[in-house]
């Protein structure tokens, strides 16, 4: 609403205070204004209990977020339990659905093991290809209805999707949908993560934020590789009494974890904080008229909002006011477009990009590596290659190994690469987490036996940059430098940039898998390592 500037002729004061200048105070004519404006006394008795609110709001010193922007309510031990428990949760299940599908291929949909890594590569291409609309709209979506709702819209998807999987009988387009009703709400978990981090970090502490994110992370992949994908052997053998398939046994981790994704999604409506990005301090009055009568994008004084409580409790003088901007989805787009302009957003979505890659290439190529190598070597005891339900056991327990190793050694670097976050160059961690990931995919594709005990610690080494990148890249791209209005954007622009990643070597490392090698996707992975270094130095040089 347009303010009105009134001018009062104040009387002299006591001579200890001296004389009192005029005032120019637009708020009292807004009050007035809107008070005349209310026929209903409901309305205002309304109005007034939203300014106790805000008041009672404004004695709280947000302990997380002491940036300029005013948090709708001060961030608890729960929030921040509630967003790491949120974290853990769907790493372990982006970890289990990726490395359990190549099981799931060969077992529920009994499909011939030498398409195996091509529709494996398929799979994870539909995905991301879903996911990079997805992001950018979720990321959107946040800012205006709030990072909780989208968190938790996003757990229902993903129940509904693991709900679907096993029950698919087809490769398409059974289980195709089922996994793009899964990405659905992966991405916006994805993109919350990124997004809801920028709202609890701050300047001071963000990195070690971002560790217990990474540490978070971390223990829902160790979870997701050796506990979750040794379960459907176990429960096939066990309780199912089916020594020749785990299908029984998928289908009932699959449909427990839908169970918990729901019931989880529940629990966040109570757990985390219910925000919006949006509103803004304004520390006085000129900084206010500064902004009602110059927007940054041109926009007029009635395309700004004053909320009702502030206009009360603009009144004290020592508490700010609120205001929001008004923006469409196409501007908040473009602001997580350009944001890129920013060398640290930028080294951000490169550090996006390659860590959702490193993720899923080793949980799905190294887990169908193993399974080929295992059943086209004869290790597999009792396996008969001409039952297209046959399964190897040993090649569970290995695979879960070794996608636990490198997920456990990412766990333990988490906090320390949090540590070295706050006191270390970020640009320069970017570089040695991409150096290190390159490095083992170089070394693993030279390998020849997954069952080789030096394939433990070349593994070991991707968890270990693959965490650094995954730690300082979310750093990046949740500093101060990213405006509260657009952070969702940015977070979605970063989710972005992951799938776009993770669609064109996952799509590639399926064809080079059937076509080449089982280690060329690894080979793969070292070259767009190789050339990512060479471009975030650049990058870097340039911040610099």
């Amino acid at each position: 609403m347009e303010l009105e500037r009134r001018t009062t002729d104040a009387p002299d004061a006591s001579p200890e205070h001296g004389p009192v200048k005029p005032t120019n105070d637009k708020t009292l004519v807004t009050v007035a204004k809107y008070l005349r404006s209310f026929d209903d006394g409901w309305a205002i008795a309304w109005s007034l209990f939203l300014a106790i609110l805000s008041f009672l709001r404004c004695l709280h010193i947000d302990t997380w977020d002491k940036s300029r922007y005013f948090p709708l309510r001060t961030v608890t031990r729960l929030n921040i339990i509630s967003y790491l428990l949120a974290v853990f949760i769907s790493i372990m299940f982006f970890v289990y659905l990726n490395a359990s599908s190549g099981f799931l291929l060969s077992d529920v949909i009994s499909l011939p093991r030498h398409l195996l890594g091509r529709a494996a590569g398929t799979l994870s291409f539909a995905d991301e290809l879903f996911s990079i609309t997805a992001t950018i709209l979720w990321g959107i979506v946040s800012d205006v209805i709030g990072r909780r709702n989208v968190y938790v819209l996003g757990y229902f998807l993903m129940g509904l999707g693991l709900c679907l999987h096993p029950l698919a009988t087809r490769f398409l387009p059974d289980l195709l949908l089922a996994r793009l009703v899964f990405a659905s709400g992966a991405s916006s978990a994805s993109c919350m993560l990124t997004a809801v981090l920028a709202d609890y970090g701050t300047d001071t502490h963000r990195g070690k934020l971002a560790g217990l994110v990474g540490m978070a992370s971390g223990l829902g992949a160790v979870t997701g590789a050796l506990v979750l994908l040794r379960l459907p052997g176990i429960i096939a053998t066990k309780w199912f009494d089916s020594p020749t398939t785990s299908a029984p046994g998928l289908i009932f981790v699959y449909e427990s974890l839908a169970i918990v994704a729901v019931l989880f999604g529940l629990f966040l409506l109570v757990g985390m904080r219910g925000s919006r990005a949006s509103w803004r301090l304004i520390n006085d009055i000129q900084e206010s008229d500064s902004l009602l009568n110059h927007t940054s994008n041109g926009a007029t004084p009635q395309q700004l909002e004053l909320p009702v409580a502030s206009v009360w409790l603009s009144l004290l003088y020592d508490c700010p006011v609120a205001i929001r901007e008004r923006k469409t989805i196409v501007e908040i787009a473009r602001d997580g477009f350009l944001a890129a302009r920013d060398p640290s957003i930028l080294l951000g979505y490169i550090g996006s990009c390659l860590a959702r890659g490193d993720s899923i290439i080793i949980t799905i190529f190294l887990s169908l590596w193993v399974n080929k190598h295992f059943q086209t070597h004869g290790l597999c005891p009792g396996f008969d290659p001409n039952d297209p339900k046959g399964t190897c056991r040993e090649a569970y327990i290995l695979a879960s190994s070794l996608n636990g190793a490198a997920q456990l050694c990412a766990l333990v670097a988490a906090p320390l690469v949090g540590y070295l976050l706050d006191k270390i160059y970020p640009p320069m961690l970017t570089l040695i987490s991409l150096f290190l990931c390159g490095l083992g995919y170089f070394l693993l594709s030279l390998s020849i036996d997954p069952t080789s005990p030096l394939v433990y610690p070349i593994v070991m080494l991707i968890g270990l940059g693959e965490i650094a990148m995954i730690v300082v890249s979310l750093s990046l791209a949740t500093g101060s430098n990213v405006p509260r209005q657009s952070r969702g954007a940015v977070a979605g622009f970063s989710s972005f940039w992951g799938a776009i990643g993770i669609l064109c070597t996952t799509q590639a490392g399926g064809w080079a898998f059937d076509g080449w090698k089982e280690t060329a996707p690894f080979f793969l992975m070292a070259t767009v390592h190789a050339i990512a270094f060479l471009l975030a130095a650049w990058v870097a040089s340039t911040k610099g």
